[in-house]
């Protein structure tokens, strides 16, 4: 009789067991959804960053194109004038 009472105990003792592994398991993956969810709030938080510091970049490099083409027009075409005057002095 003491065989039957100790596989019953093993079963009782498995049957916990599984229980106990299922909690474990179901609080993992409830951590698990957490960090995803926290990394998916980083994840949109730099993608948005960067998507400002793009703008920013591009409105800066349009600026960048803006002056270059105002002191080439205005500035380097002095110069350019200013050269050759002098050059008409030096060689007459």
């Amino acid at each position: 009789m003491p065989i039957p009472l100790l596989v019953g105990a093993l079963a009782v003792a498995a049957g916990a067991f599984g229980v106990k592994k299922g909690v474990d398991a179901r609080s993992d993956n409830k951590r698990a959804e957490e960090l995803y969810a926290e990394a998916e709030e980083i994840f949109e938080e730099a993608k948005n960053e960067m998507e400002d510091t793009r703008e920013q970049t591009s409105q800066a490099l349009a600026e960048l194109g803006m002056l270059k083409l105002n002191v080439w027009d205005n500035q380097f075409g002095r110069f350019v004038d200013l050269v050759e005057k002098v050059r008409s002095i030096m060689n007459p």
